[in-house]
């Protein structure tokens, strides 16, 4: 059976431009992958759902979303649930995206979180320097 989950990036901490920096436009993206995506796209890693947040323009503070991503999927054993924070560079049809932060889970874990109602905070993955 096909299931709804939804992925609440409320905010990322620690990723804006320091001062005197340019803004940056971050958007979120969830991805549930087939398997452990930290383990690269060799052996057949497949991305089985996809959503993102909205794009926020020119932002010069720690970002805060409103909207929820929402993946719909068949959950299966062996599926890893990845959420990346990206800055968005580009207008038009050369957009492209720099990842800065991400958090992997075992979307097992994901599943038995989303029937609670307790808000989990993780720490991001910071994937510059």
């Amino acid at each position: 059976p096909e299931v709804s989950v939804s992925v609440r990036v409320s905010s990322a901490t620690g990723l804006a431009p320091k001062e005197d920096a340019w803004s940056f436009n971050p958007l979120a993206q969830a991805t549930v992958h087939s398997r452990d995506p930290r383990l690269g796209s060799h052996g057949g890693n497949a991305k089985v759902a996809t959503g993102h947040t909205e794009t926020l323009n020119y932002c010069t503070g720690d970002p805060h979303w409103t909207e929820p991503i929402i993946l719909k999927l068949a959950p299966e054993p062996g599926l890893f649930l990845r959420v990346v924070v990206c800055s968005e560079q580009g207008m038009g049809l050369t957009r492209s995206w720099d990842e800065l932060g991400e958090v992997v889970l075992d979307f097992e874990d994901v599943v038995q979180l989303a029937r609670g109602s307790v808000e989990r905070k993780f720490h991001l993955t910071r994937l510059f320097e």
